[in-house]
């Protein structure tokens, strides 16, 4: 019988622990940031911007485009096998260096819908 207690305690946390889980990633939500604002503090953190598409280039599995809003532009680089994006849109992703210059490696793209 003790036996039976200990498996159903476990279970028990295990399911707790994962409904936990899902409701600190639903309410984690990043601070929009100016892209002027985007420094080499930022390195390795996840950031969330709002800009504007600008110049997209598609490499392979590499997708590329600036990103700009009224403070300043940085480059978004996304792997994914297709991707079309155009007009404002949001990034979440984490801000690296490359070549010299700080760009975004986008986790997540949000493309807003259009009102009709």
């Amino acid at each position: 019988m003790k036996e039976q207690n200990i498996i159903y305690i476990s279970l028990s946390i295990v399911v707790l622990g994962i409904i936990s889980l899902f409701m600190v990633s639903y309410f984690l939500d990043y601070k929009t940031i100016e892209i002027g604002k985007i420094d080499g503090s930022y390195l390795g953190k996840n950031v969330k911007i709002v800009g504007e598409v600008s110049k997209f280039n598609s490499f392979g599995t590499v997708k590329t485009f600036k990103l700009k809003d009224e403070t300043g532009e940085i480059l978004v680089a996304v792997f994914t096998e297709s991707l079309e994006v155009e007009g404002i849109i949001e990034v979440i992703g984490s801000v690296e260096e490359y070549k010299g210059d700080l760009e975004i490696i986008a986790d997540q793209i949000i493309i807003p819908e259009k009102k009709t």
